[in-house]
C-alpha cells in the first residue's frame, strides 16, 4: 500500500517532465529498461534498503504479471511476452545513457514542485548536514569522484560526499550538492546557497562555524545559526 502510494506521488510530480524528457521510452524492439525505469529502481533501492538485484527482481516480478509497467511507455516485445531477465548488466547499460546534469535537474525539479506554493516566497528554516555514501566500483565512478583511502591503502568501493539543505517544515531537501571524498563539505554547502531566499534561516552544526560560510551566507543574504559548544 504505501509502495502504491509512493509510486503515485512519483509521477503526480515528476510524470510530465518524464514523457517532456522522453524518459519512458525504451531503445529498440527488444529494450527493457527506460531512463524512467532506472531512476525509479535507484528509488526503491534507497527506500528499501535493498540490493539493485533484489529491486530489479521486484520489478520483473510486476512486468511479468501486468505485461507493462507505469515507468515504461510502448513496451517492447520482451516486455509483452514477459520474457525479462533479472541480471542487472542491462541496468548497468542503461545507468550510463542518463546523464549527472538530467538527474540533478529532475531532482531540482522535483524538489520544488513538492513545496506549497507559499514555500518559493517566504522566509524559510532550512536544516543543513552532510553525509558520506558508498557507490559501486564502476571505471566511470572512479574517474568522476576518484579513489577513496583509508590511510592504510585504497578501499574497494568509493565513497562521495554530500551535502543537502532540507525545509524543516516538510522534510523536503531543496537541493543537494555531491562532490567525491577529498570535497570539503563546507565548499559543498556554499554552492546551494544561490537557491535560497534571501532572509531564511540554515541551521547546522560547529563545524559549519567557518568564517568562510560565514561570509558566504552573508553575501547571500542567509542567515546562519550554528551552535559553538558541546
Amino acid at each position: 500500500m504505501q509502495e502504491g502510494i509512493i509510486t503515485r506521488k512519483f509521477i503526480e510530480v515528476c510524470g510530465e517532465w518524464l514523457e517532456e524528457q522522453d524518459w519512458l521510452r525504451v531503445r529498440g524492439k527488444l529494450g527493457i529498461f527506460s531512463s524512467a525505469a532506472v531512476v525509479w529502481l535507484g528509488i526503491q533501492q534507497r527506500l528499501t534498503g535493498n540490493s539493485l538485484q533484489s529491486a530489479l527482481s521486484e520489478m520483473v516480478k510486476e512486468i511479468q504479471a501486468r505485461k507493462e509497467f507505469i515507468f515504461i511507455k510502448q513496451a517492447s516485445k520482451k516486455i509483452k511476452k514477459g520474457d525479462i531477465s533479472s541480471n542487472t548488466g542491462g541496468v548497468s547499460r542503461a545507468k550510463k545513457r542518463i546523464s549527472l546534469g538530467s538527474i540533478k535537474e529532475l531532482f531540482n525539479m522535483s524538489a520544488d514542485e513538492m513545496l506549497p506554493p507559499s514555500a518559493v516566497e517566504s522566509k524559510r528554516i532550512y536544516v543543513l548536514d552532510g553525509t558520506n555514501l558508498t557507490i559501486s566500483r564502476t571505471k566511470d565512478n572512479l574517474t568522476n569522484f576518484c579513489s577513496t583511502g583509508n590511510g592504510q591503502g585504497e578501499l574497494h568501493f568509493p565513497k562521495i560526499r554530500a551535502v543537502g539543505i532540507h525545509d524543516l517544515k516538510t522534510g523536503i531537501a531543496r537541493r543537494v550538492a555531491i562532490g567525491d571524498w577529498k570535497s570539503s563539505e563546507v565548499g559543498l554547502a556554499r554552492e546551494s546557497l544561490s537557491e535560497l531566499e534571501p532572509g531564511s534561516l540554515i541551521i547546522g552544526d560547529r563545524f559549519y562555524a567557518k568564517p568562510v560560510f560565514i561570509d558566504a551566507c552573508r553575501a547571500a543574504g542567509i542567515n546562519l545559526l550554528v551552535r559553538l559548544k558541546d
